[in-house]
Formats: C-alpha cells, sequence, structure tokens
C-alpha cells in the first residue's frame, strides 16, 4: 500500500499551485506599487524644484517673454495666447492684475506664470451659453479670472502648471476661479483636460463671429467653486 492517496496528492498538489498563483499576484502588486511609488517620488522631487513668487514691475519683460514663446498658431500642442509686450504686462501689474512666476532652482530661470484678476471678463456681458441657467450667478467678490496660466514648452512634463495652479489654491483658499479656454479656431485641448483634472467643470460656451481679431471664434467658461 502506497502512504499516499490519488486525492491526497492531488490535494497537496493544488495547496502548491495555489501558494504559486499567490505569489506570483502579491509579487505582481508589489512590484505596480515599487514602479507607482517611484514615479510619484521623481515627480515630486522635480516639482520641489519649483519656486512660486509675487511677480512685480521687474519682472515685466520676463512674463512677456515666456508669453510670447507660447503664441505659435502651429503649436501641436494648443497653447495659443496672444502676444503681450513689456509695457502691457507693466500696465496690468500697476493695475492690480496678479502675477504669479514660476521659477526653476534647478535650471535657474523663470519657466511660467499665472495671470489672475479681479475682473469680470467681458464676454460674460455678450452671449454665454450656460450650461444651466442658474450659472449665470456665480459672479461675486470672491470670485478670481485665471486669464493665463502659461509655462515654457520644455516645462510643459515636469509638473511646472501643476505647481502653479497649487500654490493658487493655498493663496486664494477663500475664492472660487473661472477662466476661459480657446476651442476654436485652435482647440486648446489639453488645457482643457488639465482643468478638468484639477476639478473644474464646463459650465457655458461663447460664440461670436468674430473676436479679438480670430473668426468663428469660441471658447468654453470653466469654473471651480
Amino acid at each position: 500500500m502506497f502512504p499516499f492517496t490519488v486525492s491526497h496528492i492531488m490535494e497537496v498538489y493544488g495547496r502548491v499551485i495555489l501558494k504559486i498563483v499567490l505569489s506570483t499576484i502579491l509579487s505582481t502588486i508589489l512590484l505596480n506599487y515599487l514602479y507607482d511609488f517611484r514615479k510619484k517620488t521623481q515627480k515630486l522631487k522635480v516639482m520641489n524644484n519649483f519656486k512660486i513668487m509675487r511677480a512685480k514691475e521687474e519682472h515685466s519683460f520676463v512674463i512677456a517673454q515666456i508669453n510670447n514663446s507660447r503664441t505659435n498658431v502651429n503649436d501641436k500642442k494648443g497653447f495659443v495666447f496672444g502676444r503681450y509686450n513689456q509695457g502691457e504686462v507693466l500696465k496690468k501689474i500697476e493695475s492690480g492684475v496678479e502675477f504669479y512666476l514660476i521659477y526653476n532652482d534647478k535650471t535657474k530661470r523663470f519657466v511660467g506664470f499665472l495671470e489672475l484678476s479681479d475682473e469680470i471678463d467681458k464676454r460674460f456681458y455678450s452671449s454665454v451659453d450656460w450650461e444651466v441657467p442658474e450659472y449665470h450667478t456665480i459672479f461675486s467678490k470672491s470670485l478670481k479670472y485665471i486669464r493665463r496660466i502659461c509655462v515654457l514648452d520644455s516645462e510643459e512634463a515636469k509638473g511646472a502648471r501643476t505647481t502653479l495652479y497649487r500654490n493658487l489654491k493655498i493663496s486664494h483658499p477663500d475664492h472660487s476661479f473661472y477662466t476661459f479656454i480657446l476651442k476654436r479656431p485652435f482647440n486648446n485641448h489639453i488645457l482643457t483636460k488639465f482643468y478638468l483634472k484639477n476639478g473644474f467643470i464646463n459650465i457655458g460656451s461663447f460664440y461670436a463671429l468674430e473676436y479679438n481679431g480670430f473668426k468663428n471664434y469660441e471658447s468654453h467658461v470653466y469654473y471651480l467653486r
């Protein structure tokens, strides 16, 4: 007589297979966790190279310079802004418009800016098609208009725009924010994705046969409570 029956052998074999499968699953989960952790750590390390500061009059030239690096209508990433000159930026700063510069401590240069205003965009007094009629009541003293978040192309994948946005929420904790994102004639799809990812919602659309030199103009209003 054999000391083990066939059923006993199959039971032991099944346990061995189960241990191998469970071990493989756990190893895969652990490796994926370590990979994600490494990616997040590397990204955080890069983002920690950035410093944010409120711009002063003497920064008007660098702001215009950064802005004008993203005015190419053939920009495949969709970041197309109207040009600024130093005088325009200087007047904005003097009038109370807030500019926040982001500085890359590793490369020792300014790599982007955020422009923030209390102004209610004149497009609201024209013809915004609201997703829900009640959205037109969002305007209050605690509302800020994000005119532009502009970073150098070389800094796109390094978290510069996200760092600017996070600083905005920290520096203005009691405010709501809104912005317009161009849809036509240039679809700023990457910026749209960025705002949606950070909690903004599309609350309306603005259409015009001609606006700011563009024909068949369309932009969408995004809002963060």
